[in-house]
């Protein structure tokens, strides 16, 4: 009996001193609310550093521009080697016209409006017209031969579109095919508007002789 009142004492004290461990690990001291305050802390910074670098990075314009930089440096090297291909890498919609202005190749290129002209860069040749804008290459053979050293590229104000206005070696170059062309629209399109003379004609025509006809006239 005594043996047994020394183990059950003996297992008292062992609780107690396994209490007092665990009170070691659950007490909220002043260092150990800083502790936990510099733990959570330091976890809200690394969540938030791996969901910026998660998040998709925006570039800026610095950035753009030197990308602009080596890609025309590319494309005037690849030029000067000969190496003149047609391609349009931006998908830029663009159109030429030789009517608007007798003697002159125009070429317009449909840019947005808020494209910073620093983007945009412009090599005009008597055959050819490379422009690199926002890192695309646009290069395009010219319909005639033109005078680079005269031509001009303005954008416009309003719409952001690039102009280019290439002065023609020999004025007179394509303008057959060109005039005869307008030609057959202009009868085309005065074809359109004689059929539809013509049709206004018979409906009000129609509405006569009905109106006749209502009234008890004989036509």
């Amino acid at each position: 009996e005594k043996q047994k009142k020394e183990e059950t004492k003996k297992n008292e004290n062992n609780n107690c001193t396994n209490g007092e461990e665990d009170e070691e690990y659950t007490e909220h001291t002043p260092e150990s609310r800083i502790k936990l305050s510099d733990e959570t802390y330091q976890q809200k910074m690394e969540k938030e550093q791996i969901e910026r670098a998660n998040q998709p990075r925006i570039r800026g314009e610095k950035e753009f521009e030197q990308e602009q930089r080596v890609a025309t440096d590319k494309a005037r090297e690849r030029e000067e080697r000969g190496d003149i291909r047609q391609c349009n890498e931006g998908k830029w919609i663009f159109q030429f016209n030789e009517e608007q202005k007798p003697g002159y190749v125009l070429l317009d290129i449909s840019i947005q409006k808020h494209l910073s002209s620093s983007l945009i860069d412009v090599d005009i040749h008597p055959t050819y017209v490379s422009v690199v804008i926002k890192s695309k290459i646009l290069r395009l053979i010219l319909p005639a031969e033109v005078k680079a050293e005269e031509s001009t590229a303005k954008r416009s104000t309003t719409t952001g579109h690039l102009l280019l206005c290439m002065p023609k070696v020999d004025p007179e170059e394509n303008m057959i095919g060109i005039r005869a062309s307008s030609k057959y629209r202009a009868r085309l399109k005065k074809e359109e508007e004689d059929k539809s003379t013509r049709k206004k004609m018979s409906k009000c025509d129609e509405a006569n002789r009905m109106k006749n006809e209502q009234n008890g006239v004989i036509g």
